[in-house]
């Protein structure tokens, strides 16, 4: 299978204070997190700094592909689910 990537956007939006992502994991190992460059987590965001961190999946079988993602910032844990229906190239 040809390896499928997404981009996510994280926003520090508030005006005085940094956050910390502490960590980017998945339920499936077929999901993998490349922060930009040489940054490694944690990554630390400015106030109104961005980043976008590229995800890439490889599914093993051909159908639905569901997975979980799970972002740890400083004070909470984002949890999004990710959704690919994979097809033969």
């Amino acid at each position: 299978m040809i390896p499928k990537f997404e981009l996510i956007k994280i926003t520090n939006k508030q005006r005085t204070k940094s956050i910390e992502i502490k960590t980017m994991i998945a339920s499936s190992p077929e999901l993998t997190f490349y922060p930009p460059g040489d940054l490694e987590f944690p990554i630390k965001l400015k106030p109104q700094e961005s980043i976008d961190i590229k995800v890439a999946y490889i599914s093993e079988t051909l159908g639905l592909f569901e997975a979980v993602m799970y972002i740890a910032l400083d004070d909470y844990i984002f949890i999004s689910s990710f959704n690919a229906y994979v097809i033969p190239n």
